[in-house]
Protein backbone atom coordinates (compact mmCIF):
# COMPACT_ATOMS: atom_id res chain seq x y z
CA UNK A 1 0.00 0.00 0.00
CA UNK A 2 2.79 2.71 1.13
CA UNK A 3 4.32 1.55 -2.75
CA UNK A 4 1.05 3.05 -4.29
CA UNK A 5 1.05 6.25 -1.97
CA UNK A 6 4.24 6.87 -2.88
CA UNK A 7 3.63 6.19 -6.59
CA UNK A 8 0.32 7.97 -6.53
CA UNK A 9 2.34 11.48 -5.45
CA UNK A 10 5.22 11.14 -7.50
CA UNK A 11 2.44 10.63 -10.98
CA UNK A 12 0.22 13.66 -9.01
CA UNK A 13 3.34 15.85 -9.43
CA UNK A 14 4.04 14.53 -12.55
CA UNK A 15 0.10 15.39 -13.54
CA UNK A 16 0.28 19.20 -12.32
CA UNK A 17 3.10 19.68 -13.98
CA UNK A 18 2.32 18.74 -17.24
CA UNK A 19 -1.41 19.71 -17.12
CA UNK A 20 -0.05 23.42 -15.71
CA UNK A 21 0.44 24.98 -19.30
CA UNK A 22 0.55 28.23 -19.99
CA UNK A 23 -0.75 31.12 -22.14
CA UNK A 24 1.25 34.31 -22.35
CA UNK A 25 -0.76 37.62 -20.81
CA UNK A 26 0.22 41.31 -20.10
CA UNK A 27 -0.22 42.70 -16.96
CA UNK A 28 1.47 45.18 -14.22
CA UNK A 29 4.08 44.03 -11.80
CA UNK A 30 5.26 46.18 -8.94
CA UNK A 31 6.47 45.60 -5.12
CA UNK A 32 7.30 47.98 -2.67
CA UNK A 33 11.30 48.00 -1.32
CA UNK A 34 11.87 48.94 1.84
CA UNK A 35 15.44 49.92 3.76
CA UNK A 36 16.65 48.19 6.75
CA UNK A 37 14.80 50.69 8.45
CA UNK A 38 11.13 50.81 7.48
CA UNK A 39 11.54 53.45 4.97
CA UNK A 40 11.15 53.31 1.55
CA UNK A 41 13.97 52.61 -0.68
CA UNK A 42 13.28 55.78 -3.32
CA UNK A 43 15.32 55.93 -6.31
CA UNK A 44 17.23 52.29 -6.72
CA UNK A 45 17.19 50.20 -9.84
CA UNK A 46 15.02 47.44 -10.10
CA UNK A 47 14.76 44.88 -12.81
CA UNK A 48 11.95 42.68 -13.78
CA UNK A 49 12.46 39.67 -15.37
CA UNK A 50 9.18 37.12 -16.73
CA UNK A 51 10.41 33.57 -17.07
CA UNK A 52 8.73 30.77 -19.56
CA UNK A 53 8.80 28.06 -17.28
CA UNK A 54 7.89 25.47 -19.60
CA UNK A 55 10.66 26.61 -21.41
CA UNK A 56 12.79 28.15 -18.63
CA UNK A 57 14.04 31.04 -21.26
CA UNK A 58 13.03 34.29 -20.54
CA UNK A 59 10.31 36.32 -21.76
CA UNK A 60 10.82 39.89 -21.05
CA UNK A 61 13.47 42.22 -18.48
CA UNK A 62 12.55 45.87 -17.62
CA UNK A 63 14.56 47.82 -15.87
CA UNK A 64 12.70 50.65 -13.41
CA UNK A 65 13.22 52.78 -10.47
CA UNK A 66 11.44 53.22 -7.98
CA UNK A 67 9.41 56.25 -6.69
CA UNK A 68 9.33 58.27 -3.45
CA UNK A 69 7.82 55.34 -1.82
CA UNK A 70 9.61 53.02 -2.47
CA UNK A 71 7.07 51.20 -5.20
CA UNK A 72 8.66 50.09 -8.35
CA UNK A 73 5.92 49.03 -11.25
CA UNK A 74 6.10 47.91 -14.96
CA UNK A 75 3.64 46.32 -17.29
CA UNK A 76 5.41 43.26 -18.76
CA UNK A 77 4.76 39.73 -20.18
CA UNK A 78 4.34 36.86 -18.49
CA UNK A 79 3.48 33.49 -18.61
CA UNK A 80 0.23 32.66 -17.58
CA UNK A 81 -0.57 29.06 -16.23
CA UNK A 82 -4.01 27.99 -17.52
CA UNK A 83 -4.19 25.16 -14.24
CA UNK A 84 -3.69 26.86 -11.30
CA UNK A 85 -0.35 25.47 -9.20
CA UNK A 86 0.22 26.30 -5.24
CA UNK A 87 3.19 28.36 -6.03
CA UNK A 88 2.91 29.59 -9.38
CA UNK A 89 6.53 31.87 -9.90
CA UNK A 90 6.15 33.79 -13.02
CA UNK A 91 9.76 35.14 -12.90
CA UNK A 92 11.76 37.72 -9.91
CA UNK A 93 12.93 41.33 -9.88
CA UNK A 94 16.49 41.85 -9.07
CA UNK A 95 16.79 45.32 -6.27
CA UNK A 96 20.42 47.00 -6.84
CA UNK A 97 21.08 49.64 -4.45
CA UNK A 98 24.04 50.99 -3.18
CA UNK A 99 25.43 49.66 -0.12
CA UNK A 100 23.19 46.79 0.14
CA UNK A 101 22.85 42.93 -0.85
CA UNK A 102 21.91 42.40 -4.29
CA UNK A 103 18.20 41.18 -3.24
CA UNK A 104 16.52 38.68 -5.72
CA UNK A 105 12.71 38.68 -5.11
CA UNK A 106 8.99 38.32 -5.95
CA UNK A 107 6.46 40.63 -8.17
CA UNK A 108 3.36 41.57 -7.27
CA UNK A 109 1.01 41.28 -10.19
CA UNK A 110 -1.68 43.87 -10.22
CA UNK A 111 -5.13 42.33 -10.12
CA UNK A 112 -8.34 43.93 -11.81
CA UNK A 113 -10.42 40.79 -11.61
CA UNK A 114 -13.05 41.85 -9.06
CA UNK A 115 -14.10 38.47 -8.60
CA UNK A 116 -11.28 36.54 -7.85
CA UNK A 117 -9.72 37.42 -4.41
CA UNK A 118 -5.73 38.23 -4.77
CA UNK A 119 -2.12 37.76 -2.82
CA UNK A 120 -0.48 40.59 -1.66
CA UNK A 121 2.76 40.28 -1.03
CA UNK A 122 4.38 42.35 2.05
CA UNK A 123 7.40 45.02 1.64
CA UNK A 124 10.68 43.17 0.67
CA UNK A 125 13.06 44.64 3.06
CA UNK A 126 17.13 45.18 1.81
CA UNK A 127 20.02 43.85 3.55
CA UNK A 128 23.13 45.53 4.27
CA UNK A 129 25.66 44.77 1.50
CA UNK A 130 28.16 42.04 2.40
CA UNK A 131 30.62 40.26 0.13
CA UNK A 132 31.62 36.30 -0.95
CA UNK A 133 34.88 35.56 -1.87
CA UNK A 134 36.03 31.85 -3.52
CA UNK A 135 38.73 30.55 -5.06
CA UNK A 136 39.43 28.62 -8.21
CA UNK A 137 42.33 25.79 -8.45
CA UNK A 138 43.43 22.79 -10.85
CA UNK A 139 41.14 19.53 -9.94
CA UNK A 140 44.32 17.99 -10.65
CA UNK A 141 47.18 20.02 -9.25
CA UNK A 142 44.97 22.04 -6.51
CA UNK A 143 47.35 25.16 -7.90
CA UNK A 144 45.26 28.66 -8.53
CA UNK A 145 44.16 29.39 -11.66
CA UNK A 146 44.39 33.12 -12.69
CA UNK A 147 41.83 34.37 -15.61
CA UNK A 148 39.08 32.11 -14.68
CA UNK A 149 35.52 33.41 -14.94
CA UNK A 150 33.25 32.84 -12.48
CA UNK A 151 29.21 32.61 -12.72
CA UNK A 152 25.88 31.95 -10.49
CA UNK A 153 23.93 30.16 -12.42
CA UNK A 154 20.64 29.97 -10.35
CA UNK A 155 19.14 30.19 -6.85
CA UNK A 156 17.37 27.40 -5.43
CA UNK A 157 16.39 24.15 -7.38
CA UNK A 158 13.08 23.75 -6.92
CA UNK A 159 10.81 24.24 -10.16
CA UNK A 160 7.95 24.34 -8.10
CA UNK A 161 8.79 26.70 -5.47
CA UNK A 162 10.58 29.15 -8.16
CA UNK A 163 13.80 28.55 -8.96
CA UNK A 164 15.64 31.37 -10.27
CA UNK A 165 17.73 30.87 -13.37
CA UNK A 166 20.64 33.95 -12.98
CA UNK A 167 23.45 33.58 -15.62
CA UNK A 168 22.13 30.92 -18.62
CA UNK A 169 23.19 32.73 -22.11
CA UNK A 170 21.50 30.54 -24.21
CA UNK A 171 18.14 31.22 -22.15
CA UNK A 172 18.54 34.35 -22.87
CA UNK A 173 19.52 35.27 -19.00
CA UNK A 174 22.96 37.44 -17.85
CA UNK A 175 23.64 38.95 -14.98
CA UNK A 176 26.92 40.84 -14.52
CA UNK A 177 26.53 41.43 -10.77
CA UNK A 178 26.57 37.90 -10.20
CA UNK A 179 29.96 37.41 -12.41
CA UNK A 180 33.17 37.92 -11.51
CA UNK A 181 36.76 37.05 -12.84
CA UNK A 182 39.57 35.41 -10.09
CA UNK A 183 42.84 37.31 -10.20
CA UNK A 184 46.54 35.79 -10.35
CA UNK A 185 46.09 33.92 -6.99
CA UNK A 186 42.71 32.24 -7.99
CA UNK A 187 40.59 34.14 -5.92
CA UNK A 188 37.39 36.09 -7.15
CA UNK A 189 34.61 38.07 -5.32
CA UNK A 190 31.01 38.35 -5.60
CA UNK A 191 28.30 40.67 -4.47
CA UNK A 192 25.99 39.28 -1.63
CA UNK A 193 22.86 38.58 -1.82
CA UNK A 194 19.42 37.85 -0.42
CA UNK A 195 16.82 35.53 -1.66
CA UNK A 196 13.10 35.53 -1.79
CA UNK A 197 10.67 32.50 -3.24
CA UNK A 198 7.44 32.91 -0.87
CA UNK A 199 7.24 36.24 -0.25
CA UNK A 200 4.74 36.75 3.27
CA UNK A 201 1.37 37.82 2.11
CA UNK A 202 -2.26 37.86 3.12
CA UNK A 203 -5.62 37.34 0.79
CA UNK A 204 -7.53 39.88 0.30
CA UNK A 205 -11.20 39.64 -1.56
CA UNK A 206 -12.00 42.08 -4.43
CA UNK A 207 -10.87 44.74 -6.80
CA UNK A 208 -6.76 45.53 -5.77
CA UNK A 209 -5.23 47.65 -8.41
CA UNK A 210 -1.73 49.26 -8.15
CA UNK A 211 -3.09 52.06 -5.66
CA UNK A 212 -4.80 49.26 -3.52
CA UNK A 213 -1.75 47.23 -3.36
CA UNK A 214 0.09 50.10 -1.95
CA UNK A 215 -2.32 51.48 0.65
CA UNK A 216 -2.26 48.08 2.03
CA UNK A 217 1.18 47.33 1.79
CA UNK A 218 1.19 50.94 3.80
CA UNK A 219 -1.42 49.01 6.34
CA UNK A 220 0.86 46.16 6.83
CA UNK A 221 3.55 48.13 7.32
CA UNK A 222 1.73 50.36 9.69
CA UNK A 223 1.20 47.22 11.79
CA UNK A 224 4.87 46.21 11.87
CA UNK A 225 4.78 43.28 9.30
CA UNK A 226 7.77 42.85 7.84
CA UNK A 227 8.88 40.07 4.94
CA UNK A 228 10.69 37.70 7.54
CA UNK A 229 10.92 35.52 4.86
CA UNK A 230 13.69 36.80 2.99
CA UNK A 231 17.16 35.82 4.36
CA UNK A 232 20.95 36.60 3.74
CA UNK A 233 21.55 33.05 2.99
CA UNK A 234 21.18 31.88 -0.68
CA UNK A 235 21.30 28.51 -2.24
CA UNK A 236 23.76 28.92 -5.28
CA UNK A 237 24.98 26.86 -8.38
CA UNK A 238 27.99 27.96 -9.90
CA UNK A 239 30.16 27.68 -12.38
CA UNK A 240 33.61 28.66 -14.14
CA UNK A 241 35.98 27.84 -16.88
CA UNK A 242 39.16 28.82 -18.04
CA UNK A 243 41.82 29.29 -20.39
CA UNK A 244 45.16 27.08 -19.49
CA UNK A 245 48.17 26.78 -21.84
CA UNK A 246 45.53 26.81 -24.55
CA UNK A 247 43.28 24.55 -22.93
CA UNK A 248 39.61 25.48 -21.93
CA UNK A 249 39.25 23.82 -18.43
CA UNK A 250 35.61 24.03 -16.98
CA UNK A 251 33.70 23.30 -13.91
CA UNK A 252 31.37 24.16 -10.88
CA UNK A 253 29.42 23.39 -7.66
CA UNK A 254 26.09 22.06 -7.46
CA UNK A 255 25.29 24.17 -4.60
CA UNK A 256 26.94 27.05 -2.22
CA UNK A 257 24.75 29.21 0.68
CA UNK A 258 25.57 32.42 0.36
CA UNK A 259 25.42 34.61 3.32
CA UNK A 260 26.05 31.31 5.58
CA UNK A 261 25.80 31.80 9.47
CA UNK A 262 27.41 28.60 10.36
CA UNK A 263 30.48 29.43 12.54
CA UNK A 264 32.48 27.32 10.05
CA UNK A 265 30.96 27.71 6.96
CA UNK A 266 32.39 25.49 4.00
CA UNK A 267 34.98 27.28 1.59
CA UNK A 268 33.75 28.48 -1.79
CA UNK A 269 35.99 26.63 -3.67
CA UNK A 270 35.94 25.89 -7.49
CA UNK A 271 37.50 22.85 -9.00
CA UNK A 272 38.36 23.10 -12.58
CA UNK A 273 39.03 20.36 -15.06
CA UNK A 274 40.21 20.35 -18.68
CA UNK A 275 36.91 19.83 -20.66
CA UNK A 276 36.43 17.33 -23.54
CA UNK A 277 34.37 17.21 -26.53
CA UNK A 278 31.16 14.87 -26.75
CA UNK A 279 29.36 14.29 -29.87
CA UNK A 280 26.44 11.79 -30.88
CA UNK A 281 23.34 11.37 -33.43
CA UNK A 282 19.85 11.64 -32.75
CA UNK A 283 17.56 9.44 -34.92
CA UNK A 284 13.85 8.42 -35.86
CA UNK A 285 13.40 5.46 -33.76
CA UNK A 286 11.04 3.66 -36.36
CA UNK A 287 12.93 4.16 -39.54
CA UNK A 288 16.57 5.09 -38.17
CA UNK A 289 17.04 8.53 -40.37
CA UNK A 290 18.82 11.26 -38.95
CA UNK A 291 16.71 14.15 -37.37
CA UNK A 292 17.55 17.81 -37.30
CA UNK A 293 16.60 20.69 -35.55
CA UNK A 294 16.54 18.43 -32.23
CA UNK A 295 17.64 20.41 -29.00
CA UNK A 296 20.27 17.99 -26.48
CA UNK A 297 20.67 19.03 -23.43
CA UNK A 298 23.69 17.33 -20.98
CA UNK A 299 23.48 16.65 -17.38
CA UNK A 300 25.89 16.03 -15.30
CA UNK A 301 26.77 15.22 -11.91
CA UNK A 302 24.93 17.41 -9.64
CA UNK A 303 28.43 18.07 -7.36
CA UNK A 304 29.40 20.22 -10.39
CA UNK A 305 26.47 21.54 -12.49
CA UNK A 306 22.84 23.09 -11.19
CA UNK A 307 20.38 21.36 -14.09
CA UNK A 308 22.24 21.06 -17.13
CA UNK A 309 25.27 21.87 -18.61
CA UNK A 310 24.73 23.23 -21.81
CA UNK A 311 22.16 22.20 -25.44
CA UNK A 312 22.97 21.86 -28.95
CA UNK A 313 20.55 21.43 -31.52
CA UNK A 314 21.21 18.89 -34.41
CA UNK A 315 22.36 19.45 -37.92
CA UNK A 316 21.51 17.90 -41.29
CA UNK A 317 23.14 15.09 -40.59
CA UNK A 318 21.48 14.25 -37.05
CA UNK A 319 24.88 15.28 -35.32
CA UNK A 320 25.33 17.66 -32.03
CA UNK A 321 28.69 18.64 -30.69
CA UNK A 322 29.20 19.79 -27.32
CA UNK A 323 33.50 21.13 -28.01
CA UNK A 324 33.86 22.02 -24.08
CA UNK A 325 32.22 19.41 -21.46
CA UNK A 326 33.76 19.82 -18.08
CA UNK A 327 35.20 16.57 -16.46
CA UNK A 328 31.97 15.35 -14.93
CA UNK A 329 31.73 11.91 -13.00
CA UNK A 330 28.33 10.95 -14.91
CA UNK A 331 27.32 12.50 -18.14
CA UNK A 332 23.76 11.85 -20.33
CA UNK A 333 22.09 13.49 -23.46
CA UNK A 334 18.13 14.38 -23.41
CA UNK A 335 16.85 14.99 -26.63
CA UNK A 336 13.81 16.77 -27.05
CA UNK A 337 11.82 17.16 -30.66
CA UNK A 338 7.99 18.51 -31.58
CA UNK A 339 5.76 15.38 -32.50
CA UNK A 340 7.97 12.87 -30.79
CA UNK A 341 8.76 11.66 -27.14
CA UNK A 342 12.00 12.72 -25.46
CA UNK A 343 14.96 10.63 -25.36
CA UNK A 344 18.30 10.10 -23.34
CA UNK A 345 21.14 8.03 -23.45
CA UNK A 346 23.84 7.85 -20.47
CA UNK A 347 27.07 8.98 -22.07
CA UNK A 348 29.26 8.22 -18.98
CA UNK A 349 30.62 5.96 -17.37
CA UNK A 350 29.24 3.58 -19.97
CA UNK A 351 27.96 0.43 -17.76
CA UNK A 352 24.41 1.04 -16.14
CA UNK A 353 25.79 0.42 -12.53
CA UNK A 354 28.02 2.07 -10.17
CA UNK A 355 29.61 5.04 -11.17
CA UNK A 356 33.23 6.00 -12.53
CA UNK A 357 36.34 5.74 -10.45
CA UNK A 358 37.16 9.11 -12.39
CA UNK A 359 35.56 12.27 -14.36
CA UNK A 360 35.46 11.99 -18.08
CA UNK A 361 38.94 12.86 -19.33
CA UNK A 362 38.65 12.10 -23.04
CA UNK A 363 36.32 13.32 -26.20
CA UNK A 364 33.43 11.19 -26.13
CA UNK A 365 30.93 9.71 -28.66
CA UNK A 366 27.51 8.74 -27.62
CA UNK A 367 25.41 5.74 -28.88
CA UNK A 368 22.67 6.99 -30.98
CA UNK A 369 19.52 8.91 -29.05
CA UNK A 370 16.15 6.92 -30.80
CA UNK A 371 13.39 9.02 -30.54
CA UNK A 372 9.59 7.64 -31.27
CA UNK A 373 7.29 9.77 -33.00
CA UNK A 374 4.32 11.19 -31.03
CA UNK A 375 0.47 9.35 -31.83
CA UNK A 376 -3.00 9.76 -30.03
CA UNK A 377 -4.74 7.27 -28.75
CA UNK A 378 -8.45 7.09 -27.05
CA UNK A 379 -9.81 4.68 -24.42
CA UNK A 380 -12.23 4.20 -21.64
CA UNK A 381 -11.92 3.59 -18.26
CA UNK A 382 -14.47 1.20 -16.56
CA UNK A 383 -15.11 0.12 -13.25
CA UNK A 384 -14.21 -4.02 -13.10
CA UNK A 385 -17.52 -4.73 -10.96
CA UNK A 386 -20.26 -2.65 -12.37
CA UNK A 387 -18.90 -2.39 -16.05
CA UNK A 388 -19.57 1.35 -16.16
CA UNK A 389 -17.18 4.63 -15.94
CA UNK A 390 -16.33 5.00 -12.02
CA UNK A 391 -17.82 7.85 -10.45
CA UNK A 392 -15.20 9.93 -9.26
CA UNK A 393 -12.74 11.80 -11.97
CA UNK A 394 -9.90 9.94 -13.22
CA UNK A 395 -6.27 10.69 -13.62
CA UNK A 396 -4.30 8.97 -16.69
CA UNK A 397 -0.58 9.38 -16.74
CA UNK A 398 1.30 6.94 -19.00
CA UNK A 399 5.02 6.76 -18.37
CA UNK A 400 7.39 6.02 -21.67
CA UNK A 401 10.70 6.38 -20.66
CA UNK A 402 11.25 5.24 -16.92
CA UNK A 403 14.84 7.32 -17.12
CA UNK A 404 17.62 7.28 -14.84
CA UNK A 405 17.90 7.55 -11.15
CA UNK A 406 20.70 6.80 -8.56
CA UNK A 407 19.55 8.92 -5.87
CA UNK A 408 22.02 11.75 -6.89
CA UNK A 409 21.00 12.44 -10.05
CA UNK A 410 17.53 11.41 -12.11
CA UNK A 411 17.53 11.93 -16.14
CA UNK A 412 14.92 10.87 -18.67
CA UNK A 413 11.89 10.11 -16.97
CA UNK A 414 9.24 11.13 -19.38
CA UNK A 415 5.28 10.96 -19.34
CA UNK A 416 1.94 12.36 -20.81
CA UNK A 417 -0.97 12.98 -18.82
CA UNK A 418 -4.82 13.58 -18.85
CA UNK A 419 -7.81 13.21 -17.45
CA UNK A 420 -10.83 11.10 -18.39
CA UNK A 421 -13.93 12.65 -18.77
CA UNK A 422 -17.58 11.99 -16.98
CA UNK A 423 -18.15 8.90 -18.82
CA UNK A 424 -14.21 7.88 -18.51
CA UNK A 425 -13.97 8.02 -22.71
CA UNK A 426 -10.32 9.95 -22.70
CA UNK A 427 -7.44 10.88 -25.42
CA UNK A 428 -3.65 10.60 -24.89
CA UNK A 429 -1.24 11.60 -27.17
CA UNK A 430 2.17 9.23 -26.29
CA UNK A 431 4.99 8.06 -28.52
CA UNK A 432 4.44 5.03 -30.56
CA UNK A 433 6.13 1.89 -28.79
CA UNK A 434 5.48 0.57 -24.96
CA UNK A 435 4.06 2.74 -22.07
CA UNK A 436 2.96 2.07 -18.95
CA UNK A 437 -0.40 3.92 -17.92
CA UNK A 438 -1.41 4.62 -14.48
CA UNK A 439 -5.03 5.18 -13.26
CA UNK A 440 -5.53 7.09 -9.76
CA UNK A 441 -8.76 8.22 -8.33
CA UNK A 442 -10.79 8.61 -5.24
CA UNK A 443 -11.62 4.74 -4.66
CA UNK A 444 -9.84 2.85 -7.44
CA UNK A 445 -6.17 2.14 -8.85
CA UNK A 446 -4.89 0.60 -11.51
CA UNK A 447 -2.27 0.55 -13.72
CA UNK A 448 -1.06 -1.80 -17.73
CA UNK A 449 0.92 -1.69 -20.51
CA UNK A 450 0.20 0.46 -23.85
CA UNK A 451 1.60 -1.52 -26.78
CA UNK A 452 0.60 1.79 -29.20
CA UNK A 453 1.81 0.83 -32.96
CA UNK A 454 1.47 3.22 -35.79
CA UNK A 455 -0.97 3.98 -37.63
CA UNK A 456 -4.94 3.77 -36.00
CA UNK A 457 -4.94 2.56 -32.57
CA UNK A 458 -8.46 0.75 -31.45
CA UNK A 459 -10.35 2.60 -29.00
CA UNK A 460 -10.38 0.36 -25.89
CA UNK A 461 -11.77 0.07 -22.54
CA UNK A 462 -9.64 -0.46 -19.54
CA UNK A 463 -10.57 -1.91 -16.31
CA UNK A 464 -10.03 0.30 -12.95
CA UNK A 465 -9.74 -1.62 -10.09
CA UNK A 466 -11.58 -0.79 -6.47
CA UNK A 467 -9.14 -0.04 -3.32
CA UNK A 468 -8.93 -1.96 -0.56
CA UNK A 469 -10.37 1.04 1.90
CA UNK A 470 -13.20 2.03 3.01
CA UNK A 471 -15.03 4.14 -0.13
CA UNK A 472 -18.16 6.28 0.83
CA UNK A 473 -20.49 8.54 -0.66
CA UNK A 474 -22.42 11.57 1.80
CA UNK A 475 -26.06 12.37 0.50
CA UNK A 476 -27.61 15.74 1.87
CA UNK A 477 -30.10 18.37 1.03
CA UNK A 478 -27.57 20.54 2.72
CA UNK A 479 -24.12 20.22 0.97
CA UNK A 480 -22.62 23.26 3.21
CA UNK A 481 -23.02 20.14 6.20
CA UNK A 482 -20.14 18.66 4.59
CA UNK A 483 -17.86 21.55 4.52
CA UNK A 484 -15.14 21.91 6.60
CA UNK A 485 -16.54 19.04 8.95
CA UNK A 486 -13.92 16.81 11.19
CA UNK A 487 -13.95 13.27 10.23
CA UNK A 488 -13.22 10.54 13.16
CA UNK A 489 -13.00 6.89 13.01
CA UNK A 490 -12.64 3.95 15.76
CA UNK A 491 -12.42 0.37 15.24
CA UNK A 492 -15.17 -0.98 17.86
CA UNK A 493 -17.46 1.38 20.44
CA UNK A 494 -14.96 1.16 23.04
CA UNK A 495 -11.83 1.85 21.09
CA UNK A 496 -10.42 5.37 21.16
CA UNK A 497 -11.58 7.40 18.41
CA UNK A 498 -8.87 8.97 15.88
CA UNK A 499 -9.01 11.90 13.30
CA UNK A 500 -8.69 11.08 10.19
CA UNK A 501 -7.48 14.81 8.79
CA UNK A 502 -8.88 13.76 5.47
CA UNK A 503 -11.79 16.16 3.77
CA UNK A 504 -15.19 15.23 1.97
CA UNK A 505 -15.11 16.62 -1.32
CA UNK A 506 -17.54 18.67 -3.57
CA UNK A 507 -19.09 15.34 -4.60
CA UNK A 508 -19.54 13.92 -1.19
CA UNK A 509 -16.94 11.36 -1.83
CA UNK A 510 -14.19 10.27 0.80
CA UNK A 511 -11.63 7.67 1.08
CA UNK A 512 -9.96 5.86 3.62
CA UNK A 513 -6.94 3.79 3.18
CA UNK A 514 -6.82 0.50 4.61
CA UNK A 515 -4.03 0.55 6.76
CA UNK A 516 -5.13 3.62 8.15
CA UNK A 517 -6.04 2.20 12.07
CA UNK A 518 -3.12 -0.33 11.43
CA UNK A 519 -1.36 -3.50 9.85
CA UNK A 520 -4.45 -4.96 9.46
CA UNK A 521 -6.52 -4.18 6.46
CA UNK A 522 -9.70 -2.46 7.54
CA UNK A 523 -13.17 -4.44 7.00
CA UNK A 524 -15.30 -2.97 9.77
CA UNK A 525 -15.27 0.96 11.10
CA UNK A 526 -17.42 3.11 12.81
CA UNK A 527 -17.65 6.72 11.18
CA UNK A 528 -18.68 10.22 12.99
CA UNK A 529 -18.81 13.18 11.58
CA UNK A 530 -18.06 16.70 13.49
CA UNK A 531 -18.40 20.33 12.69
CA UNK A 532 -16.11 23.00 13.91
CA UNK A 533 -18.62 23.22 16.92
CA UNK A 534 -17.90 19.91 18.17
CA UNK A 535 -21.89 19.13 16.86
CA UNK A 536 -22.55 15.53 15.63
CA UNK A 537 -23.45 15.97 11.47
CA UNK A 538 -23.64 12.39 11.61
CA UNK A 539 -23.96 10.38 14.86
CA UNK A 540 -21.49 7.10 15.17
CA UNK A 541 -22.04 4.75 12.38
CA UNK A 542 -20.93 1.36 11.39
CA UNK A 543 -19.50 0.66 8.01
CA UNK A 544 -18.76 -2.75 6.80
CA UNK A 545 -16.47 -3.01 3.33
CA UNK A 546 -18.63 -4.36 0.64
CA UNK A 547 -16.04 -4.63 -3.05
CA UNK A 548 -19.53 -5.10 -4.81
CA UNK A 549 -20.69 -1.86 -3.28
CA UNK A 550 -18.36 0.96 -4.45
CA UNK A 551 -19.12 3.37 -2.91
CA UNK A 552 -21.23 3.14 0.42
CA UNK A 553 -23.72 5.35 0.19
CA UNK A 554 -24.46 8.03 3.85
CA UNK A 555 -27.63 9.99 3.87
CA UNK A 556 -27.22 12.83 6.45
CA UNK A 557 -30.94 14.38 7.02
Amino acid sequence: MKHWYTLFLLLAGLFVMQAARAEEATAVMTRKILLPDGKPAAGVKVIFRTISRSQERLLQEAEVTTDADGVAAKEMTYEKLTVPMPTPQYGYLIVDAPGYALAFGQFQIAQTDESQPATVYFPLTLTPAYEEMGTVVDAASNAPIAGATVSVMAFGSNPLNGRMLINVPNAGMQTPAMTAVSGIDGTFHLRGVTTEFAPKSFRFNGKVDEAKIGRLNEMAQRRGFRDNRTTAKASASLTASAKVGGKVYSGGLASYTFGSTLPNPPKLVLALSPAVAVSGHVVHALTRKPLSGVTVTLYGDPSTAVKSLSTATTDATGTYTFPTVPGVRQLFAVATCPDFGDGYIRIYPHTEMGSAEKPLSEDATAADIALRPMTTISGKIVDEVTGKSPVTEMHISAIYSEGYDDGSIAVGRRGANTTAALDGTFTLRIPVGISTAYVTGTGYRTHFALDVTPGNFPCREYKVQHEQGIFIKFNTADPQKLQRVGIQVRKAPDAPPVNTGGNIDKQGYWYMYPNFLGNDPITEVEIRLINSNNEEVLPWTKITRDPKVWPLVITIP
